[in-house]
């Protein structure tokens, strides 16, 4: 692999993650349904026009790898049509034909792409079956346990069977999927590292709550029930804004954070980012360079009393809550920026191992 200042990206997607972190290194070429565009992240709408110029710095071979947020929907699915059409009226032609030029990926053949589905679901959709034919690696947030399980109702109607995980097509698909976190935005985590306040509260919870996740639901009212216990609970009653949320969390020994709509949240790292120590729900999925269970945050089983259970024997020790803070703040700043996850990305889509060629070749 080169020194990583030489490496040029292609970012083809609806995310900023390299052109964020790397901006001097990065093309974003923008293909979402959404008018999701960062003001100050600059990016270019993947038109016919700028396909053109695509295609001509591929045969260039200017970039070293293509980094790939794949659609949650098909560009002919009418989920994305009446999607662009309802947020995109002004301007529909030229989004919508940036979602179906999505698939000029389908024709490189000389420069790596590697895939990065940071999406809630634990599935993939069978319209991107086509990236695992030509990435090396294939990056899943919420990626189960068994693996296998991606394909539920996509590759197969049910529960992938026996007769179904022989097939080698899928097999090559397992080989190249790997988990990865969804991390946290640099600046934000180097800003919320800076903040220093004095515990005044045990544990804090800012989040949606109706609507959302069966642990958040249930776990509210058990959380809450803490404060017959003499437990400082701080639940806000309305939403707080970025930089208060980050002090509150800061200013309690223990954050709780349970899964949403994913098992990964920000919330995770934003808390251990903080100084403080998330309390998780036990995982559902396989997870990258995980927070560790009594070193970095505590898991709690979702059975009743797993919460109330796991707190208070936790905040029985705060001189080892400070010791686990101080290693969970670390552990995000080495292993779930942006930026770290970036050369996570890079390196195991650009090491020689990673489809048994080069990265030259």
């Amino acid at each position: 692999m080169r020194a990583w200042p030489e490496l040029r990206f292609l970012e083809v997607g609806d995310l900023y993650l390299f052109r964020s972190s790397f901006p001097e290194q990065t093309e974003m070429v923008y293909t979402g349904i959404r008018d999701n565009r960062r003001h100050h992240v600059r990016s270019s709408l993947l038109t016919p026009w700028k396909l053109i110029s695509v295609a001509r710095d591929l045969r260039r071979r200017r970039y070293d790898l293509i980094v790939v947020h794949p659609p949650l929907y098909a560009a002919w699915h009418p989920r994305s049509f009446l999607t662009v059409l309802k947020r995109r009226p002004f301007t529909f032609s030229a989004a919508f034909s940036a979602n179906l030029a999505f698939h000029f990926l389908r024709a490189v053949r000389h420069t790596p792409i590697v895939v990065t589905d940071f999406a809630d679901s634990f599935g993939i959709g069978a319209h991107n079956f086509f990236l695992f034919d030509r990435c090396r690696v294939f990056f899943k947030r919420e990626l189960p346990a068994d693996n296998w399980q991606v394909f539920y109702r996509t590759g197969h109607r049910g529960l992938p069977t026996a007769t179904f995980r022989r097939k080698p097509r899928f097999r090559q698909f397992m080989d190249k999927l790997r988990p990865i976190g969804l991390g946290i935005d640099t600046p934000l985590a180097e800003r919320a590292a800076r903040i220093s306040r004095p515990k005044n509260a045990d544990i804090f919870f800012a989040g949606q709550v109706q609507n959302s996740s069966t642990p958040r639901e249930r776990g509210l009212r058990e959380l809450l029930s803490l404060r017959e216990r003499g437990v400082v609970v701080d639940v806000p009653s309305a939403p707080v804004s970025e930089s208060e949320f980050l002090e509150r969390c800061a200013s309690a020994w223990l954050v709780w954070s349970p899964s949403g709509f994913g098992w990964e949240c920000f919330r995770h790292y934003e808390a251990a980012a903080c100084g403080s120590v998330p309390v998780i729900n036990q995982p559902t999925i396989e997870r990258y360079c995980p927070l560790e269970e009594g070193r970095h945050c505590f898991l709690y089983p979702v059975e009743q009393g797993g919460l109330a259970g796991t707190v208070l024997a936790a905040l029985r020790d705060k001189a080892r809550l400070r010791e686990m803070a101080a290693a969970a703040r670390q552990h995000v700043l080495e292993h779930h920026t942006y930026a770290a996850l970036c050369r996570y990305i890079a390196g195991a889509a650009l090491a020689p191992e990673a489809d048994g060629r080069s990265p030259a070749q």
